[in-house]
């Protein structure tokens, strides 16, 4: 287990907030104040290290060994696939906190990545990929990222939590009645998904209609 080292800045009251209160915040885009790993646990790399070698925001790799001022680990994926690396400790500072102050946290740049965010994943290739859904996606283009990480249809799973005709009724105001529609054919394929999880997929026709522009 690593421990972090967490401190703000004097000019901005540093004595004020006693270093165990720091070691409790979870700030987005900062490792925690305890670090757990062990060899062949996958990480994420938070900070551009050495980008022309790899290693970037948001790389994957694998821990190989852990050493008390470094860790050793392979990238797991892309063309640097299995190419070695050294994480060095590190001081951090959030790029965009809602707290009043600073924070500086001096600890490796990686967290444990068994499951990643989709924005996370984008413009990772992976052989199989299990996507969670229990909310329906809330930006354009979310869904595609998400489904396009495998080369094959096979190799996706999704897990949805339902919610695509559900939610569609529950954000229709009470006082409205729901509009009549006319009664269409039913396609083949449309009377096979029926009784199946749902997701809503959201697209604004406005960016497609400039796509070729």
């Amino acid at each position: 287990m690593y421990l972090s080292s967490d401190s703000v800045d004097e000019d901005e009251g540093g004595c004020t907030y006693p270093p165990e209160w720091l070691h409790t915040l979870q700030v987005s885009g900062l490792p925690p104040h305890e670090l757990r790993l062990k060899p062949g646990v996958p990480i994420i790399l938070l900070r551009n290290l050495d980008a022309a070698n790899g290693l970037a925001n948001g790389t994957r790799l694998i821990v190989v060994s852990l050493m008390p001022n470094c860790i050793q680990a392979e990238i797991a994926t892309g063309s640097r696939a299995s190419q070695p690396c050294i994480i060095p400790r590190i001081p951090l500072r959030p790029s965009d906190s809602k707290l009043p102050f600073t924070l500086c946290r001096h600890q490796f740049p990686v967290r444990a990545a068994f499951a990643m965010s989709i924005n996370k994943a984008q413009g990772q290739t992976f052989q199989r990929v299990g996507i969670y859904l229990p909310k329906p996606c809330f930006s354009h283009g979310q869904l595609y990222v998400a489904m396009s990480r495998v080369g094959a249809p096979a190799g996706g799973t999704i897990m949805a939590g339902g919610g695509g005709a559900e939610q569609q009724r529950q954000r229709q105001p009470q006082h409205q009645q729901p509009q009549q529609q006319q009664p269409q054919r039913q396609q083949p394929q449309q009377q096979q998904l029926e009784g199946a999880a749902t997701t809503l997929n959201v697209v604004y026709t406005e960016v497609l209609g400039h796509a070729g522009t």
